[in-house]
Formats: structure tokens, sequence, C-alpha cells
């Protein structure tokens, strides 16, 4: 009885410790895929920002040229 309890009880730890590992990795991709998307976004709100504020520039070098 006291065998097969410790048995039992080594197979749950054991799936446990699997599931836990299997947790931990499926976290770790989706915070990575969470993190390149991110970045990503930002990339892409820094470029439009860049483009706007290029516009502008030129935009104002044109109103002062026509001052």
């Amino acid at each position: 009885m006291v065998k097969s309890q410790k048995e039992l009880l080594g197979a749950v730890v054991k799936g446990q410790k699997e599931l836990l590992g299997a947790v931990v990795k499926s976290q770790k991709e989706l915070l990575g895929a969470v993190v390149k998307s991110q970045k990503e976004l930002l990339g892409a709100v820094v470029k439009s920002q860049k483009e706007l504020l290029g516009a502008m520039i030129k935009s104002q070098k044109g109103l002062l040229g026509a001052v």
C-alpha cells in the first residue's frame, strides 16, 4: 500500500512538473510574440511620426517661402 502510494505520488509530481514546464514554455513564447509585435507597432508609429513631422516642416517652409 505504501509503495503504491509513493509511486502514485511520484507520478503526480512528475506530471505536475511536466505541466508546469509546458505552461512556462508557452508563457515565454507568448511573451516573446507580444514583445515582438509591440516592437513592430512602435517602429510603425515612429516611422509615421517622422513622416508626419517631415511633411509639417515641408509645409511650413512652403508657407514661409510664400510670405
